[in-house]
């Protein structure tokens, strides 16, 4: 895990500033950093120039749904349990 967020900065500092920005200013955790440098590797990869902004939107969904898809398991659990 450190490894794959040494990566992480190391891109920030290879790409931009802009992406670091984006990077620390969602607050990821390591494996949510890892997943975007793996997205980013893999955008850069195809060809396609990244879009940070589009980028930082789609990990906040992402977070969002994962949060909530994490609320509905606690609530069928709690009621199951009940």
């Amino acid at each position: 895990m450190v490894e794959e967020k040494s990566k992480v900065i190391e891109l920030a500092h290879r790409t931009s500033n802009k992406f670091a920005a984006h990077c620390y200013s969602l607050d990821l955790t390591m494996v949510e950093e890892a997943q975007l440098y793996k997205w980013i590797m893999k955008l850069h990869k195809d060809g396609f120039t990244v879009n940070y902004s589009s980028i930082k939107m789609k990990m906040v969904e992402i977070m969002r749904l994962n949060a909530r898809l994490a609320q509905d398991e606690a609530e069928k659990l709690a009621i199951a349990n009940f």
